[in-house]
């Protein structure tokens, strides 16, 4: 994953969870977003797990903006998405 400065996953759930784990192994600046949280989060939990930072974002616009300021070369993983 040497050619990107960041990986930014947008998702929930299972299948949201599972990449995490997996670039844990291969990255370490890794930002996890959530679109339309629900109460539990097991991506919030697992972000935890390895101090990656969580957003959780409910809004379209406010999830627009943060793609927008993005600047470096980044990787984004859409992993059950509700976007």
């Amino acid at each position: 994953m040497g050619r990107f400065k960041a990986v930014v996953i947008i998702g929930s759930g299972d299948i949201a969870c599972k990449c995490i784990k997996i670039l844990a192994d291969y990255h370490d600046n890794v930002v996890c977003i959530e679109y339309g949280k629900g109460h539990l989060s097991m991506m919030e939990s697992i972000c935890r797990r390895y101090n990656f930072p969580y957003k959780a974002i409910a809004e379209r616009e406010q999830l627009l903006e943060y793609f927008n300021k993005i600047a470096a070369k980044t990787l984004v993983v859409s992993a059950n998405n509700n976007y």
